[in-house]
């Protein structure tokens, strides 16, 4: 008769130093490698790290002040603000100390999701392969490698926190100290990260599932559920209030709808839906540090949005009939968090609709974490696979160092100039949107005709890489005296944000001679990328005498919401669109916008101090 075979187990300890063996293994290079592999990365860390005035010196009280009162750089997390401002004072203001402690802090987080999938799956060793999976997937690097988004690092860490000590606290004979645990990270929550919102939430869903399994009616189980996280559903709504009501103006969130996407919160959940299933093929090829979504805008009357929603919760579906029946709930419990976590994005932050980062899915990704190793448990419980135990364990040591050679390479490219576009833009078809876009006459035309019905193009430069091509061949048909593809402009922008969409139509319009929509469309622009009040208030500082920072960068910053990718859009048409402006008023608008564009451009400096000679009122703005 043949033994049945041995369970194996891994101890906790040695759990916790294979997952920082494997951390170190993969990012150490990023903390103690050579200068250019230990460096800031992108351009946020220059914004909000190097050159933040309020980070110039270590414990400048009156920094730390101004960062816990007032919003910078997108969002007001206070919480977050103080952390770094200790670090800034501990370590200095260096990429390499402040990317230890993520990856510190990541540990920590997988220690706790260890405890917590060890318990559920009852194997350890399973457990330990979820946890390295996630560890050295290349869906964390930008999260452990860009110094900024330590916040989304530490949200993952409330976030795991307060799911083990809430899971503790439903214990038998549970001590008080587990509640009071979890009340004080769903209160410091969104000082970090704004999605730490949804957290009771989810933490009401994981009791309801709870309550489910012990054999609750629904209503009891929600009733009971309810019970234990209303005041964290509570302090949660009274920071949404706060951060919306006092902190940015009350009508942001519907202007954001309406002026950026040219739609309603059903557009928003509608170009998520088509995210979303992207997102989920790319767990599965993680060809790219972060993915080009480009700005690609659905209706709900679009069957693409439908279409893509059903397919995401159809895979959702098949992962929880995969998971065994006694551990179903958990499952349940595992798509909700994910669900509610991906659901924020697309419900709270109307403009993220660019280059979809994949920190945007680090603490949606716990959720999808449970559903996959419910699955798996349910799989290698069948008979069939229980004689495969060491093929099983070398296939998924196999996997997870695969992953984690990919990522130590790409970790090191992230922060290396030349690397940089090779783990950024993957693929040759935005080389040839780079050459299209250079080329003229009878070339051109033999570029559009193939990417035009090139199938890979949406996918990989998205709509407004395609509107970007069209506008190129339709304002050079133009140019040759041809008559001109009107119609196509409008099919290959009306998809687009209200910024991008207007911008594309002001190229083509300059192209055209079009002088009496250049203007008109360029205000649009302007006004839908959040920067006119901003800019208004520029050249009130100016004409007072106060001092302005004229880089570009700071540009991005104004009020918080104008995207580089705007910026960038705004500076091909702002000589036409000066030329267009219809009074003294909107000169001085695009001529306070091309100092912010072009601070090094003497002749905008010279534009503008002419025009402020002009100004008919000087009290008028």
């Amino acid at each position: 008769m043949r033994k049945k075979p041995q369970r194996q187990t891994v101890h906790t300890g040695t759990a916790v130093i294979l997952i920082l063996t494997l951390l170190f293994l993969i990012y150490g290079q990023t903390i103690v490698g050579r200068a250019e592999q230990t460096g800031f990365a992108w351009i946020d860390d220059s914004i909000a790290l190097v050159q933040n005035p309020h980070l110039q010196d270590a414990w400048d009280t009156r920094g730390l002040k101004a960062l816990v009162t007032s919003p910078y750089f997108y969002d007001w997390t206070p919480v977050y603000w103080t952390i770094i401002w200790v670090e800034r004072g501990i370590m200095g203001n260096h990429a390499a100390g402040y990317r230890a402690v993520s990856l510190l802090l990541f540990g920590l987080c997988m220690i706790l999701l260890y405890a917590l999938l060890k318990k559920w799956t009852e194997r350890p060793g399973l457990a330990l392969f979820l946890v390295t999976l996630l560890t050295a997937h290349p869906l964390m690097i930008e999260s452990l490698t860009w110094p900024t988004t330590q916040k989304t690092v530490l949200s993952l860490l409330v976030a795991l926190g307060a799911l083990w000590a809430y899971d503790r606290s439903l214990e038998t004979g549970a001590r008080p100290g587990y509640r009071i645990l979890v009340f004080a990270l769903c209160a410091v929550g969104p000082g970090i990260k704004l999605r730490s919102l949804v957290l009771p939430v989810c933490l009401l869903a994981y009791d309801m599932t709870r309550g489910l399994a012990a054999g609750r009616t629904a209503p009891r189980a929600l009733l009971a559920a309810l019970r234990r996280t209303v005041p964290l559903i509570l302090v949660a709504g009274a920071w949404a209030l706060y951060n919306q009501a006092l902190v940015f103006n009350a009508n942001d969130a519907t202007e954001g709808y309406e002026a950026y996407l040219g739609g309603s919160l059903a557009t928003s959940l509608a170009s998520h839906a088509v995210i979303e299933l992207r997102t989920l093929g790319h767990w599965l090829r993680p060809d790219a540090v972060y993915y080009y979504h480009d700005f690609s805008i659905y209706d709900p009357t679009d069957w693409q949005a439908w279409a893509a929603g059903i397919a995401s919760l159809a895979i959702l579906g098949l992962l929880i009939r995969a998971a065994p029946a006694n551990r179903r709930h958990l499952a349940w419990f595992g798509a909700t968090w994910y669900v509610v976590q991906r659901g924020l994005t697309a419900g709270v932050f109307p403009n993220q609709w660019g280059t979809m980062h994949n920190r945007y899915c680090t603490v949606a990704s716990v959720g999808l974490l449970i559903l996959f190793g419910l699955a798996l448990l349910g799989c290698i419980q069948r008979p069939r696979w229980r004689d495969f135990h060491r093929a099983q364990v070398w296939l998924a040591i196999s996997v997870v160092a695969v992953l984690a050679a990919f990522s130590h390479v790409n970790s090191t490219w992230l922060l290396m100039e030349a690397g940089r576009p090779v783990v950024t833009q993957p693929g040759n078809v935005r080389a040839q949107l780079r050459d299209l876009l250079q080329s003229s006459g009878a070339a051109l035309d033999e570029d559009w005709e193939h990417m035009r019905h090139d199938r890979r193009a949406p996918a990989t430069i998205g709509q407004l890489g395609l509107a970007d091509a069209a506008v190129h061949w339709a304002s050079d048909r133009v140019r040759r005296d041809l008559p001109p593809p009107d119609e196509l402009v409008e099919h290959y922008c009306r998809q687009l944000p209200a910024p991008y969409s207007h911008l594309c139509r002001a190229r083509y319009a300059a192209a055209a001679g079009q002088t009496d929509q250049l203007w008109d469309l360029v205000y649009m622009a302007i006004h839908a990328s959040y920067m006119s009040d901003w800019l208004v208030g520029v050249d009130a500082d100016l004409r007072a005498g106060r001092e302005r920072d004229w880089h570009m960068a700071y540009l991005r910053i104004g009020d918080g919401s104008a995207r580089f990718r705007e910026v960038e859009a705004i500076s091909q048409v702002i000589h036409a669109a000066y030329d267009a402006a219809p009074d003294h008023a909107g000169r001085i608008m695009i001529a306070t916008l091309a100092r912010g564009l072009a601070p090094e451009a003497t002749a905008w400096d010279e534009r503008y101090a002419a025009l402020q000679e002009q100004r008919p009122d000087p009290d008028h703005p």
